[in-house]
């Protein structure tokens, strides 16, 4: 090879790479939209014939080493009327935090819930505090998301702030048990 070529070889490559990362195209594996419809459960009511379905769980870790499990659930009534909500437990270390709001990444305060909040054991790293919280969502939302995913920031009374992030896939999957 002619040392022009291995000069000019490189540069072709990092081309190639620099475009390939500026697509802005996002690609969904219909395996993961297909596992995350397949792993939501429909449950029932027998009481009231409501049905709630209850999207798969997301495991992350989150700021000052905060363990998120967070998922979506749908409530449709017997009337036909469908409320969402992006439901969360928050597991960390050392001091309630005491969440008390959450935002849409670059949007609107969304209405927040605290459903409850505990004190776990102790250890050598210290005691165990958790929180579960409920933040409204509107169909029109999750549906418009679909394209692009979402991210709410939930912050607490001790001014940490934990994002979840709800993709492309998991939105897709997810609505589409619901037919939307």
């Amino acid at each position: 090879m002619s040392t022009t070529l291995l000069k000019i070889l490189p540069l072709i490559a990092a081309g190639i790479l620099l475009s390939a990362c500026a697509s802005h195209e996002i690609v969904i594996s219909s395996d993961e939209v297909a596992s995350v419809a397949k792993a939501t459960q429909i449950k029932t009511s027998t009481t009231d014939q409501s049905v709630t379905y209850i999207g798969p769980e997301i495991f992350t870790v989150g700021a000052d080493n905060t363990s998120l499990q967070f998922w979506l659930v749908a409530t449709k009534n017997s009337d036909g009327r469908v409320s969402y909500r992006a439901v969360g437990k928050i597991v960390y270390l050392n001091g309630m935090r005491e969440y008390q709001s959450a935002q849409i990444v670059n949007g609107a305060t969304v209405p927040f819930k605290s459903l409850n909040r505990m004190a776990g054991p102790c250890g050598s790293m210290g005691c165990e505090f958790g929180e579960e919280v409920s933040i409204e969502l509107s169909e029109d939302f999750l549906v418009q998301k679909k394209k692009t995913g979402f991210e709410i920031n939930v912050s607490s009374k001790k001014g940490v702030t934990n994002t979840l992030f709800y993709s492309i896939s998991y939105l897709t999957g997810y609505m589409s048990v619901l037919g939307k």
